[in-house]
């Protein structure tokens, strides 16, 4: 086969993830009154069906309930973007305010904040503990960066049997947890990399089991 031939196809095969990516969708939310649930997880699902893309947060703020993730979708954040949950636990599902089960690539990108608004549940741990921030269940191939999680209602990262996965340069500010990995296999854990910047946190930062 030719030189050049060989070098074209080496080419096609270096680029081609890139391409794909450029052609996944990009669905822009603007900030709006009220809950907003459900138009925030029908941009999640629709880039879900189109085969993954990107929910873009620009500069304001979202007031929502519990949410849950897709495989190869991702978030992003503009600067001066805000997730605001709901105070009222009812507003939310699987005890989280962003949600994930046997999922690989999902991702939360930007300089935006995820505040939990200190949610309590009367019922919960302790008498008050309320939504997770971020809950993954038997996720791979995970990217979080760059963004602020304040005022968790509960743990601002709950992973269990997580595997794959980077955190890198997220504040967590207040709220009542940092890191919990509760029933993670320890192995899977090796390929977790975490750099956290952990601020005003009044009980536990880290616990893995």
């Amino acid at each position: 086969m030719n030189i050049k031939v060989l070098v074209l196809i080496a080419l096609i095969v270096f680029l081609l993830p890139d391409i794909w990516a450029k052609n996944k969708l990009v669905v822009p939310l603007s900030a709006q009154t009220g809950l907003i649930t459900k138009t925030i997880q029908q941009a999640i699902d629709e880039c879900a069906e189109k085969g993954g893309g990107t929910v873009v947060f620009s500069a304001g703020t979202f007031l929502s309930g519990g949410i849950e993730l897709k495989s190869k979708v991702s978030l992003k954040f503009d600067k001066g973007a805000i997730l605001q949950g709901s105070d009222k636990y009812v507003d939310y599902q699987n005890d989280a305010f962003i949600f994930g089960k046997d999922l690989s690539e999902i991702a939360i990108h930007g300089e935006g904040i995820i505040d939990g608004v200190d949610c309590s549940n009367p019922k919960g741990e302790e008498g008050f503990r309320g939504p997770h921030c971020i809950r993954l269940i038997n996720c791979k191939n995970i990217s979080f960066k760059d963004f602020t999680i304040k005022n968790s209602g509960n743990w601002a990262f709950n992973l269990r049997y997580c595997s794959f996965g980077n955190v890198e340069g997220v504040s967590i500010r207040g709220g009542h947890d940092g890191l919990h990995t509760r029933f993670a296999i320890i192995s899977r854990l090796m390929d977790v990399t975490f750099e956290l910047v952990m601020m005003h946190l009044p009980e536990t930062t880290t616990a893995i089991s």
